[in-house]
């Protein structure tokens, strides 16, 4: 058996990332930290040093109401350059660049986005978004990350989710229960 360490207890959502070259000694993990209180759930982002440990808070806590920050679909998301990490917290996608500490919220449009994913070339995230009314009820859409509007790629019945780009950034697989109520893998054209 390998050996191993606790590196972080009580994480939401975790994402491993190698920043540069050197994957394993600049390796580094990006996670959603949570903390449940009667007002609310104080939450953040953080990322640990593999091999240091070292921990660097990247949002400091924000109070979040327990109605948008409790439905169990905290993800995050590193950027294919290893800058910037994009997450889900409460009813928006955030993005925060790890060396400076910028935030960007994009405009991820009414309802619930969820699942946000890099194109390979950084310029768009792809996310699952749900109507506050139907959360069960997904589409797949796309947003250039400087700005504008969401554009949606999927219209079904059900749940269209969980998008990830192909290596070339020309298609997205998502896995929907439009035709049958399973979770099938499907692949679109991204634009």
């Amino acid at each position: 058996m390998k050996p191993s360490r606790i590196l972080v207890t009580g994480a939401l959502a975790v994402t491993v990332a190698a920043a540069g070259p050197a994957e394993v000694q600049q390796g580094r993990i990006a996670y959603l930290f949570g903390d449940a209180r009667e007002s609310g759930m104080t939450m953040g982002l953080k990322m640990v040093d593999i091999e240091s440990g070292s921990t660097v808070s990247l949002t400091g806590d924000r109070e979040i109401p327990i109605s948008e920050g409790t439905d169990a679909s905290y993800r995050l998301a590193w950027s294919p350059d290893g800058r910037r990490v994009a997450f889900k917290m409460g009813r928006q996608i955030d993005v925060i660049d790890v060396e400076d500490r910028t935030r960007q919220t994009l405009n991820t449009g009414e309802g619930i986005p969820r699942s946000p994913a890099w194109s390979p070339d950084g310029r768009r995230v792809a996310f699952s978004r749900a109507p506050v009314l139907s959360p069960a009820d997904m589409d797949v859409f796309a947003l250039d990350v400087a700005g504008g509007e969401p554009v949606q790629l999927t219209e079904s019945p059900g749940a269209d989710a969980a998008p990830a780009w192909s290596p070339d950034g020309r298609r997205i697989a998502f896995w929907s229960s439009r035709d049958n109520g399973n979770r099938d893998i499907w692949v679109m054209d991204a634009d």
